[in-house]
């Protein structure tokens, strides 16, 4: 009998860094992104240890301003169009709740990544390495082409 293999949780966004395929602005690219959005914000508030009211009082603590558990409810709730979280609140809520996935799922949407804290290095230090390598070789060529010369005048 073969092994089983272990299925991924279906809950768990995906971490790579892998660059996202381009999007195009067409027609329709962004359709079912409220719905998206919304499912987002129903996984961080129920995969969150926290009540709902205690995510909305740190969301209203950084924003300065009031969010409520049943905002949060209705945020979450795909079927409720005219409840759209705004950009802000969406940036708080993945801030309280740490959920820097979130926001890289939603910009995967557009073709971007998140990259924060070591990743961000790590890709910074990948870009670094690419320019020593481009200087080595612009180095090579340029060796292979010149003549040392006599700043004197004599030969």
């Amino acid at each position: 009998m073969s092994k089983r293999r272990p299925r991924p949780d279906p809950r768990q966004l995906s971490l790579s860094l892998d660059a996202p395929p381009p999007v195009a602005p067409t027609s329709g690219a962004l359709a079912g992104l409220d719905r998206f959005v919304a499912g987002l914000v129903g996984r961080i508030v129920k995969e969150d240890a926290r009540s709902q009211a205690e995510i909305a009082a740190a969301m209203s603590s950084i924003l300065d301003e009031e969010v409520s558990g049943h905002m949060l409810y209705a945020y979450a709730s795909e079927a409720k169009g005219e409840h759209n979280i705004s950009v802000a609140r969406f940036l708080a809520l993945v801030l309280v709740t740490h959920r820097a996935d979130a926001l890289d799922a939603l910009a995967q949407r557009i073709g971007c990544r998140v990259l924060q804290g070591e990743e961000f290095a790590l890709a910074q230090l990948g870009h670094v390495r690419a320019q020593l390598r481009h200087l080595q070789r612009v180095e090579r060529e340029l060796t292979t082409r010149v003549r040392p010369f006599n700043r004197g005048g004599q030969a």
